[in-house]
């Protein structure tokens, strides 16, 4: 975090005198004599349209305190993070700050330079591979260097720079006799979520498509196409919670002969998604695709019924294997 350049956006746009606790990791804004709001900066460094369901997602989960720093929040993403109640600040100046007496909303400010990799931990999309593969795996983070790299599907390299990231923001401890603990899971996962839904699952994307044969789509048996559901269906499949209205596909190709089978025709609009699978490694149900991407994909929706199930899923599947 470029904390100095954020002082001075808070000191000259918001009019407001600031210090940073380094030791506390405490955000201190005085706004009247012997008056002071205490935060807890939380850095990421990119919000969009892409990733904003599961930042607000993150932010709600955090202390009370916490107060959401980012590089820029346009006009539309700062109404919905303070529709949503989630203060905020960024580095061009627009801020939501909701504490009585005090109230402060601004928005519409133009985009300032700066670095994305001076405000947080900033994930590339080797890093967001590596990362699936050692929440998703159980120990994962034991196995050598190779079999990673083998199972994410990134260079060898990526896996010691990666690890040195974890380090460096405490997610990753290595003992004295070079045994690795994965540390701070939970909060990783929600990282993770963040940066893949603004990362790396754009770049994933077949294309969109509609069918007059949704019911059958929905009846199709995932391994004689070679495919995994994902997403509202493969949730419904763990949970019987949601009735699915996306259907999601994961896929090493863009399943030619399922697209002949079922009619499918490409709609920008369409409610059939078909997305590249980027990992390596035999899922624990052979339909559908690791549970944190279940979850991670629910989470990039304002449905409330995703994010509930998306809370369900969490429980029944995750938060084990997060403590």
């Amino acid at each position: 975090m470029n904390i100095n350049q954020l002082i001075l956006t808070i000191r000259n746009k918001l009019s407001l005198q600031c210090r940073y606790n380094k030791k506390a990791n405490q955000l201190v804004i005085s706004i009247k004599e012997n008056k002071e709001l205490i935060f807890k900066p939380e850095l990421i460094a990119n919000i969009d349209r892409s990733n904003i369901a599961a930042v607000i997602n993150h932010m709600k989960h955090l202390d009370k305190n916490s107060l959401l720093i980012t590089r820029h929040a346009n006009k539309l993403l700062a109404e919905e993070l303070q529709q949503a109640n989630v203060q905020f600040i960024d580095y061009s100046g627009n801020a939501y700050i909701n504490e009585p007496p005090i109230f402060i909303f601004v928005k519409g400010e133009s985009l300032q330079k700066v670095s994305a990799s001076e405000l947080a931990f900033d994930l590339n999309s080797a890093n967001i591979k590596i990362i699936f593969v050692l929440l998703a795996i159980k120990d994962a983070i034991s196995l050598t260097y190779r079999e990673i790299a083998k199972m994410s599907g990134v260079a060898l390299g990526s896996i010691n720079k990666t690890f040195l990231m974890l380090q460096k923001y405490n997610y990753l401890i290595i003992k004295q006799n070079g045994d690795r603990i994965l540390a701070n899971k939970k909060e990783l996962l929600n990282k993770w979520c963040i940066a893949y839904a603004e990362k790396l699952r754009p770049k994933l994307i077949f294309g969109k498509f509609s069918t007059d044969l949704v019911d059958e789509l929905k009846e199709a048996k995932p391994y004689d196409f070679n495919f995994l559901w994902g997403n509202e269906i493969a949730a419904s499949q763990l949970t019987h919670y949601l009735k699915p209205k996306i259907i999601t596909l994961y896929a090493e190709n863009n399943l030619p002969k399922l697209q002949l089978k079922f009619r499918l025709k490409s709609n920008a609009y369409g409610n059939i998604e078909l997305l590249k699978k980027f990992w390596n490694f035999n899922n624990e149900d052979a339909t559908v695709v690791p549970r944190i991407l279940v979850y991670a994909d629910l989470l990039n929706s304002l449905d409330e019924r995703n994010q509930e199930t998306a809370s369900l899923i969490y429980e029944q599947y995750i938060k084990k294997e997060m403590e």
